[in-house]
Order: C-alpha cells, then structure tokens, then sequence
C-alpha cells in the first residue's frame, strides 16, 4: 500500500502518438493479489497474473510497430495499478491524480482475468466476456466487434454487461473509475472458476493459447481506437 495519501504504486509506461499526441488511450490491469494468508501463497495467476502480462505483451507489440515506423497516432498509455483486490485504490488513486488530460482520455481497456476458462464455457473456451463497451460509446463496442471479427473471431459473451446482472462485475474493476470520468471503457473478463480468489490459481492452469488470442483481440481494438481518423465519439445510452 502507498505510504501516504500523496503516493501511489501505480506503475506506467507511455507511448506519444504521432498525430495527436494529447489524445490517449489507456490500457489497464491490476498487479496485486491477496497475498499471503495463514501461511499460504495466493499466487493469483489469472487473477490478476493474466491481465498484467497481456498489457506486457500489448506493450510490446505497440513498441515493435513504432520501432518498424508504425508509430500509433494517438498516444498509448499501459498503466498498471496497485490495490484493486482492496477496493480499487490504485485506480481511484490514477483517476483523481491523473498524468494525462482525464478529458482527452478517450477510452479504457480493462484486462482483469483472461487465462482460463469458466464453467459456463466448458464445452466452449473461445470467448471472452465484454463488459461496458456499449455504456458511454456505443462506437467503441462496434470497433470491439470489428476488431473480433477481423482477427480473432471469439464469442464476445455480453451476459455480465446486463444492466440487471447480479453480480455487478461492471463496478468490481478497475475500469469503473475511468467511467465515472465519463470514459468509454471495456472490462475483459474470462469469468469466475473454481481457483477464483484461491491459493489454487497457479500458472500451470492457466490457457496460454486462449490468453494470447484474447489478447490480440485487445491490441487490435486499441490499435483501431489508436489509428482511426477521428477519435472515439462518447454517446451516453
């Protein structure tokens, strides 16, 4: 935890777009875990060990493409945050103290649990669920979409994105904080299973073909919001 109300562990890495530098997209997961307690490791593997090497990986790919001259046109912003599994903190924290303009801030993606495969999807491992994409940009849930159906065809399962879903997954991330700066955000999301938020969440469970896939479709979703001619439009529904 910070040492004070004025400090943050929060960790960022920052790539400035080409052609409009002052508009932002931010790529986000979670680093903390539950810890250790009565003496057993909880090693949190997907949760949230998933979402933080998917933001590595986006990373890299958006710094691989700059260094070939494909330099994105809006800057790109890979935030790690600290404290979620506490109340989402590190994210509140970010969100109130921002680095980047909240204003031109114009989406936020989420990766929170995107190795395994839960038990609605048994007989099924090719989706993800999406959740927000269509609250505050209707836009951004068609680019998701876009982007899915040009590269990685997953099932993109809204069950959890229902108004009325009782399991209020939409407040529960780090995303959350974003919306309510009134950015467009997606939460992607592999859904609970029998390791969530248990010592049992190790990495050899998790589904490294499936992760790689779901994290392409991330990257292509930001690199679409990243390069379109006009910067995503906010549309409250």
């Amino acid at each position: 935890m910070p040492d004070s109300l004025n400090d943050s562990q929060n960790i960022i890495g920052y790539i400035e777009g080409s052609e409009f530098p002052d508009e932002y997209i931010f790529i986000s997961a979670h680093s903390d875990h539950e810890g250790i307690i009565n003496g057993e490791i909880y090693n949190g593997a997907d949760d949230n060990g998933s979402g933080t090497a998917a933001v590595l990986e986006i990373a890299e790919a958006f710094s691989l493409a700059t260094k070939n001259g494909y330099r994105p046109k809006r800057s790109i912003v890979f935030l790690h945050v600290t404290a979620e599994e506490v109340g989402l903190h590190g994210s509140r924290y970010y969100s109130n103290h921002p680095v980047f303009s909240m204003k031109n801030t114009l989406a936020n993606l989420n990766i929170d649990m995107v190795g395994r495969v839960d038990k609605r999807h048994a007989d099924n491992e090719n989706y993800i669920y999406v959740i927000g994409s269509d609250r505050i940009s209707t836009e951004l849930d068609f680019i998701t979409q876009k982007a899915n159906a040009t590269f990685t065809n997953l099932e993109l399962d809204y069950k959890y994105n229902a108004e009325n879903d009782n399991n209020r997954y939409y407040y529960r991330s780090d995303h959350y904080n974003f919306a309510l700066k009134g950015v467009p955000v997606i939460f992607f999301f592999n859904g609970e299973h029998e390791d969530y938020t248990k010592p049992t969440d190790t990495a050899d469970k998790i589904n490294y073909p499936l992760l790689a896939k779901r994290t392409k479709l991330i990257f292509a979703t930001a690199w679409y919001l990243a390069n379109s001619p006009t910067p995503l439009k906010k549309q409250l529904i």
